[in-house]
């Protein structure tokens, strides 16, 4: 994959994305842990004024805390997965995935949540090649083995793909 640096490997990669998603949306965050929820809504949604985020998470902690973190009406915070809330497949322009590292759970994160992207939309997530997360790899890995796109890895362990 390709790699690149940065202080602030969210804000890079958004950035990245920027081009590729301008004028689309909207977008989900998948799961993400405490420290990255604000800071990884507030990239997405720097995107542009049309941007809107769906964040889902199982833990209302985390909910709560991207809520009063990200502090704009253009995000929306739900407690749930993808299986229990209502999203149609092909909703979703870029899925950002930071939930369970385990290798089973990023398998079944990846199932859950690729259907919910747009074809030539964007599925990502965080830790891959982490040295406490190495499920993440083995998972991506796997499932993208032979993808018709190839999957990236990105500053800050992010990792992402086109469906």
């Amino acid at each position: 994959g390709q790699h690149v640096g940065g202080a602030d490997g969210g804000a890079q990669v958004f950035q990245q994305f920027g081009g590729l998603l301008q004028g689309r949306g909207p977008f989900v965050v998948r799961g993400l842990v405490e420290e990255r929820l604000g800071g990884v809504g507030l990239h997405v949604l720097a995107v542009g004024p049309a941007v809107e985020i769906q964040a889902v998470d199982p833990a209302a902690e985390y909910v709560s805390y991207a809520r009063e973190a990200v502090g704009d009406s253009r995000a929306t915070f739900q407690v749930g997965t993808a299986e229990a809330l209502p999203f149609a497949d092909e909703t979703f322009d870029l899925v950002f995935i930071d939930a369970d590292h385990s290798e089973a759970a990023v398998r079944e994160d990846i199932a859950a949540w690729q259907p919910k992207v747009k074809p030539g939309g964007v599925i990502a997530g965080h830790d891959y090649g982490g040295k406490n997360h190495t499920g993440v790899a083995v998972a991506v890995d796997d499932i993208y083995r032979s993808h018709h796109h190839p999957v990236r890895i990105e500053a800050n362990k992010v990792w992402w793909t086109i469906r």
